[in-house]
């Protein structure tokens, strides 16, 4: 168990693929999310990620577990078409 780390669920494992290979070695993962769509992140690496993509991160990873219709009137309400 890993005390100092936030999972960040994604789209999808092509997104998960595009984070991990990010250069700045923010995202990470372990062989128990091998297959699983999602990241980590140790807590102490977010002051390496500014505050508007900290907040894309968190809006993407509740869109991937939000009902369609919430998340549909949600992204509605900023003027954000339907992913």
């Amino acid at each position: 168990r890993l005390a100092d780390v936030l999972m960040f669920r994604v789209a999808d494992l092509g997104v998960k693929e595009l984070m991990l290979a990010d250069d700045r070695g923010l995202f990470f993962t372990t062989p128990h999310f091998d297959g699983y769509p999602a990241v980590l992140v140790r807590i102490p690496s977010l002051a390496g990620i500014d505050r508007d993509e900290l907040e894309e991160l968190v809006v993407e990873a509740w869109l991937t577990r939000a009902q369609k219709r919430v998340a549909k009137a949600w992204l509605s309400e900023r003027g954000v078409a339907d992913p």
